[in-house]
């Protein structure tokens, strides 16, 4: 799957607090980025040198997509994260993940898809288990202290870079305990929660804000499918605070991941790749 980002919100254009905010894309607003299903349809996509960057920008969704389902963006790991990284200060106005954060959401991806490709072909998995609890330890490690630009809207770049943390987190244990990588067990059902716990609140402080709220419809989703795990309480604020994020960006597809989500929380089969058993066209903010 692929992403491109489409450019909304003309009002805030030129403000004081988009220079400031934004200040290496400032010829470009605020966007809700199009999740396209294009899974059986687009093999390859190079970020690097056929890209116009700053009207077409790339990033990758295969976090949305079945791990079986996944698009071959490169011939390698290295070269993806070498396309990213290449045109990263493009992608960063249109999500506002921190770096090492949007890397290691690419890392997870491969790692999915190459756990399934093994698991398909009848083979062992037990190897890729260092690997993901390497990844996992690094994503808990990330500061959001350390990363925040100072200056008046600190705050605000520290709810966002938590929020992402958390999200990043819940991708990587839940992704991976659906496909075996990493154990079911107390033990990371306890760190699922706990990041699920944090992410909530860091929503919720995000959704306070105009400028945030458009950032998280990844955060909210990611907590939808984590919310399979929790009582009815979580569950109705994920389908208010989706039904909120319809009305700020101005689409129905939060709505079409509130009916989903309702739909997958009642089959009673929970797991990230219980979720996404198919390729969704959804728009993140």
């Amino acid at each position: 799957m692929a992403v491109t980002c489409s450019c909304f919100n003309e009002n805030i254009r030129g403000s004081r607090w988009y220079d400031e905010f934004v200040p290496h894309f400032a010829s470009h607003a605020f966007n809700c980025c199009d999740f396209h299903n294009v899974g059986h349809q687009i093999k390859k996509i190079n970020l690097r040198k056929d890209a116009n960057k700053t009207d077409r920008v790339l990033i990758y969704a295969n976090c949305t997509s079945p791990a079986s389902d996944q698009i071959l963006l490169a011939a390698s790991l290295e070269e993806q994260l070498a396309d990213a990284a290449e045109v990263y200060d493009e992608i960063f106005p249109f999500t506002l993940c921190p770096p090492a954060l949007f890397f290691n959401i690419i890392r997870i991806s491969h790692m999915r898809g190459e756990a399934s490709s093994r698991l398909i072909q009848g083979d062992s998995i037990e190897n890729i288990f260092p690997k993901a609890l390497d990844l996992l330890t690094e994503i808990e490690a990330f500061s959001a202290q350390d990363w925040a630009q100072p200056g008046p809207y600190l705050e605000e770049w520290l709810t966002i870079a938590s929020a992402y943390k958390h999200t990043t987190a819940l991708y990587c244990i839940i992704s991976l305990q659906s496909l075996g990588v990493l154990p079911v067990n107390q033990h990371f059902d306890e760190r699922r929660a706990y990041h699920a716990d944090l992410l909530s609140t860091h929503v919720r402080q995000a959704m306070l804000s105009r400028r945030l709220k458009r950032f998280v419809t990844i955060s909210v989703l990611a907590l939808g499918v984590e919310a399979a795990y929790k009582g009815e309480g979580r569950r109705k604020w994920v389908q208010d605070t989706l039904v909120e994020l319809s009305q700020c960006l101005g689409t129905g597809a939060p709505l079409k991941v509130k009916t989903l989500l309702r739909e997958y929380w009642d089959r009673g089969v929970y797991g990230w790749e219980e979720f996404f058993n198919q390729p969704y066209a959804f728009m993140f903010g």
